[in-house]
């Protein structure tokens, strides 16, 4: 299981509602039966990171609030507000004025040296909010 320094809240107990082995450090959401899958849009509502996967059917372990690795879409000088990236279940740093259909799930805190680092972000998956990123300046 990943783990990384706390506070973190993990829920342990959501069913997987398609194969999720190997998926561990990707944003997931919840379909309509309330069962975790990788997304299927950049404009879905993210549930939290995946940190424990598992088969259809298994019980799946998702970080929706702490600190934890994320599979990164794209190099990253910076780090900045997150958002999901797409169906691969990636997160993206989100452009002011450009993201605002996407949710935010946090904050890389660290840069990505190339497209798929796994680095360190703060997620808050507890009440997302759309997009409305201002760029730091």
């Amino acid at each position: 299981m990943i783990d990384e320094f706390g506070p973190n809240i993990d829920i342990p107990f959501k069913v997987a509602g398609e194969n999720l082995t190997g998926k561990e450090s990707l944003g997931v959401v919840l379909n309509s039966d309330g069962k975790v899958v990788l997304p299927s849009a950049a404009t879905d509502i993210p549930f939290g990171v995946l940190i424990e996967g598992g088969l259809e059917g298994e019980a799946v372990t998702v970080r929706v609030f702490g600190v934890c690795p994320v599979i990164v879409a794209g190099q990253y000088a910076t780090p900045g507000v997150i958002g999901l990236d797409g169906s691969s279940g990636k997160l993206k740093k989100l452009t002011a004025g450009t993201d605002e259909t996407v949710y935010t799930m946090g904050q890389l805190l660290e840069e990505s040296d190339a497209d798929a680092d796994t680095i360190s972000a703060l997620i808050n998956c507890m009440a997302p909010a759309l997009g409305s990123v201002t760029d730091g300046a």
